[in-house]
């Protein structure tokens, strides 16, 4: 029997990442950059060489993981994945005559966790778990309120479909992709096809997922989501037109949802020059019905993102609709200056678009609730506005102007682009069929990105922050 000798450099190697897992548990620094560290550590040491450590930057398999993170996005920014998710998260309830309530889709916790955790198990077999999972927690926690159910008892079930959904084929999992990279170091003439590995992971996906189903009511807590606080946060006055085709119409407000919407209140609807001031639930939606919100902006901005919804325009032009911004357009945030033009005038009489090429989204005024249209509300010193600006350039050419004293543009919006859905479906849709027939995955995924990037489904500056954030991760 040989017996192995471990030199001072394999416990300096041990002590060093016993260190970096202790950094990584007290979140010293973000995961990145303590593994980062610990890796440029071992440089001087002579623990690695150059080579040794960038070796895993080349391989196929992080490469491979990379440019599918970047086609997840591109479904993202499509709005691909939105027709899907207002499909599994919609409910049957609808209303006949204003005020009659007919019942409810069956709400049993079986049913709500089969509804979603299959489709998710099967999309996480051809998309990127992370993305995948992060785009359906708003469609869920949202459906959670309408079917009376706390999010705790969805989160976890979502999280594992995509996992066990992975398992279905080879790109379903980072660590499907890393195995069989390593694997093929060894066994250089290993050929694997895209769903051969569903032969053990289909039957392992489908008893993961009964298990849940049976047992996800029983074991998992029974915890109300976190409600947003209105507690010193501004809150901005939005007016939202329903479109003829909205999904809210004959709805009442109990059930479209708009009284369980966290950091937002519904203040009052107008229908043709009628208002009711604060609507019970039992109050229906109808077409053209304008809509007076205030909340937080989060909560503003989720709302104006609802397909189904638009923007009152404040000049009485064109309205705004945030679901068909184009990628050169932001939102951003104003105070109006002490000494601007703009103080003690009409909305609707300051041509916006002509002199600024901007459009008011949102109002808001510290202390006072706003309840006329954003386009007959007079302007005061102080008043910060929600703007939609063609092109970030607004904030460089803005900044300096005495119309305004603070301009910013607003961090975390990012324009859906839903006519492009179809589009991004069919490029993914061909990566997985190249991907099946034999063409390495690399030259799927890479062929696939280009095609997002050409047909502008996916903006270059978006492909790149999406690789910068996945070597981050």
């Amino acid at each position: 029997m040989q017996v192995v000798h471990v030199g001072w450099e394999g416990w300096l190697t041990l002590c060093l990442i016993g260190l970096m897992l202790l950094a990584l548990l007290a979140e010293l620094a973000p995961p990145y950059l303590v593994m980062m560290g610990t890796l440029i550590l071992f440089l001087p040491l002579k623990i690695l060489t150059l080579e040794e450590a960038l070796h895993g930057f080349g391989d196929t398999a992080v490469l491979s993981i990379a440019v599918l993170f970047i086609v997840a996005k591109g479904i993202e920014q499509s709005g691909g994945l939105e027709y899907v998710s207002k499909f599994l998260f919609s409910t049957k309830s609808k209303v006949i005559n204003p005020g009659q309530r007919v019942s409810k889709s069956d709400n049993s916790m079986v049913w709500v966790l089969l509804k979603f955790s299959v489709p998710v198990a099967f999309f996480s077999a051809f998309l990127a778990n992370i993305p995948l999972v992060a785009m359906m927690i708003s469609p869920i926690v949202e459906f959670s309120r309408k079917v009376n159910m706390a999010p705790s008892k969805m989160l976890m079930p979502l999280s594992y479909a995509a996992l066990l959904g992975g398992t279905l084929t080879l790109i379903g999992a980072s660590t499907n992709l890393v195995v069989i990279s390593m694997t093929a170091k060894k066994v250089p003439d290993l050929k694997m096809n895209l769903f051969e590995i569903g032969i053990i992971g289909l039957p392992v996906t489908v008893a993961g997922l009964l298990y849940m189903v049976a047992l996800s009511g029983k074991l998992l807590p029974d915890r109300l989501a976190i409600q947003a606080t209105s507690i010193n946060a501004r809150e901005y006055n939005v007016v939202l037109v329903v479109k003829p085709s909205s999904s809210l119409t004959r709805k009442t407000v109990e059930q479209a949802g708009l009284l369980r919407q966290p950091g937002l209140n519904l203040i009052q609807i107008e229908r043709e020059g009628a208002v009711t001031v604060q609507p019970g639930p039992d109050f229906a939606i109808m077409p053209k019905d304008r809509l007076h919100f205030g909340g937080v902006i989060d909560a503003v901005l989720s709302l104006t993102q609802l397909d189904g919804l638009t923007l009152s325009e404040d000049e009485g032009q064109q309205q705004v609709d945030l679901n068909r911004l184009s990628v050169k357009q932001c939102l951003v945030e104003a105070v109006v200056a002490s000494r601007s033009p703009m103080v003690h005038k009409r909305v609707g009489d300051l041509q916006l678009r002509s002199r600024y090429k901007a459009a008011i989204v949102a109002l808001h005024r510290h202390g006072t609730r706003l309840n006329s249209a954003i386009g007959d509300i007079i302007l005061e010193a102080g008043d910060s506005l929600l703007m939609v600006a063609d092109g970030s350039e607004f904030v460089s050419k803005h900044r300096n102007n005495s119309s305004f004293a603070l301009v910013a543009k607003l961090p975390g919006f990012v324009p859906i682009q839903r006519k492009k859905a179809g589009i991004a479906a069919l490029i993914v849709l061909g990566m997985v069929v190249a991907s099946g027939v034999g063409v390495d995955l690399v030259t799927a995924a890479l062929f696939s990105a280009g095609g997002l990037l050409l047909t502008k489904c996916l903006t270059p500056r978006d492909a790149m922050v999406e690789l910068i954030s996945f070597f981050h991760k």
